[in-house]
């Protein structure tokens, strides 16, 4: 009887020891749900695909009995609710924490707005609410794409652009590359290939994934810039390190082709493979030729 007494006691011991434990603070709270480039916020944030919801939602949810008032926890816990698809009860938090004026509360708000998620599609609500949160960069974006487009708001493409030029100049990649495309295309500025490059570079530099990609191709095809494989299989490989699709299948080529890095097949089928597994048709009909020539 002592024998199991013991034996219990040890189990609950080593449960306790290996089980992850949340305290119901408002910072374990932030940790779980503090949203990337908050400017009330000194966290780096967690991406909202990868917040865990059940955790987040029961920790942020007893960090507010005893701060009821405290609207970056409201914030958090409307993240965590809205990652849940509890939409409704996250809009709640939402305008709490907006109501208080909390910055970041101001940008998700109006995402539910664009989108009909929680409250009636309203672009008109959105784009003022964008408006709020304009000190953020993925605000400015918004902001210049529905002037770009007319979305919310009137027609502007001047006016886009300014917000574009604003976040850039934040070391937003996506604007710096929105920013290449117009150079490109000849949209507002006359067509620069020069300064579409600069931003393009600018943009992947800043860590934009599309962009280390497309810079990569330019210096692995020699287009535009000098020839340079290697350099342009290591833009791939950031690329890839991302996740970018188009990233891991032009990596996995470096190693199939022996360009830009040694030969190396299985490497470059395991590349292949990643960019398959996310949809990339090319990806997939590249990887059956190469099974097609049989055992490697």
């Amino acid at each position: 009887m002592k024998f199991i007494f013991t034996f219990a006691v040890l189990s609950v011991v080593t449960a306790i020891l290996v089980s992850p434990v949340y305290a119901a603070s408002p910072a374990q709270c932030e940790k779980l749900a503090g949203m990337p480039a908050d400017p009330e916020s000194d966290f780096s944030g967690i991406l909202f695909n990868k917040i865990n919801a059940p955790t987040a939602i029961s920790v942020c949810r007893e960090a507010l009995k005893t701060n009821p008032d405290q609207a970056n926890i409201q914030f958090w816990l409307g993240r965590s609710l809205a990652k849940a698809g509890q939409d409704e009860e996250a809009i709640v938090w939402l305008m709490k924490a907006s109501n208080a004026g909390y910055v970041a509360a101001h940008l998700n708000l109006g995402f539910s707005y664009a989108n009909g998620l929680g409250v009636p599609k309203n672009m008109e609500t959105a784009f003022a609410l964008y408006e709020k949160s304009s000190i953020i960069p993925s605000a400015k974006v918004t902001l210049g794409q529905m002037h770009q487009y007319g979305i919310g708001t009137q027609k502007n493409l001047a006016i886009a652009v300014k917000w574009y030029e604003k976040a850039a100049a934040q070391s937003y990649g996506h604007a710096s590359y929105i920013l290449s495309g117009l150079y490109e295309h000849g949209i507002h500025y006359p067509q620069n290939n020069l300064k579409q490059l600069v931003y393009l570079k600018r943009a992947a530099e800043q860590g934009y994934a599309i962009a280390q990609t497309k810079i990569g191709t330019v210096y692995f095809e020699g287009k535009r810039l000098p020839l340079d494989k290697k350099f342009g299989c290591d833009w791939f490989e950031k690329a890839a390190a991302q996740q970018d699709a188009r990233g891991e299948f032009n990596y996995g080529n470096c190693f199939v082709l022996g360009e830009g890095r040694d030969m190396d097949i299985q490497k470059g089928i395991e590349y292949l493979s990643r960019s398959a597994n996310q949809g990339n048709e090319q990806a997939v009909e590249y990887l059956g030729m190469i099974m097609a020539m049989g055992p490697l």
